[in-house]
């Protein structure tokens, strides 16, 4: 399922970054002026992303993808 960021051309600010339709260059390169041009915003989103990270555990996330890859491989017990 993918998400929808809104309009062509339309950038999202959320809690840890900006948001950008797919496949829009446009609103990629509007995001990115906006980040290099607005260091209060820069600042406050790099912050953000930093405490966001802790919601991703690395053992967690090892933990996830070995359990996908079992999944699709017809195994049980998630890790090798």
């Amino acid at each position: 399922m993918q998400g929808n960021a809104g309009a062509p051309g339309t950038v999202v600010k959320a809690r840890a970054g900006l948001i950008v339709p797919m496949d829009d260059r446009g609103a990629m390169s509007l995001a990115m002026g906006m980040l290099a041009t607005d260091m209060d915003l820069a600042a406050e989103l790099a912050q953000a992303g930093r405490r966001r990270i802790g919601d991703f555990p690395q053992e967690k996330v090892v933990a996830q993808y070995w359990s996908l890859f079992g999944e699709y491989l017809g195994k049980t017990g998630g890790t090798p």
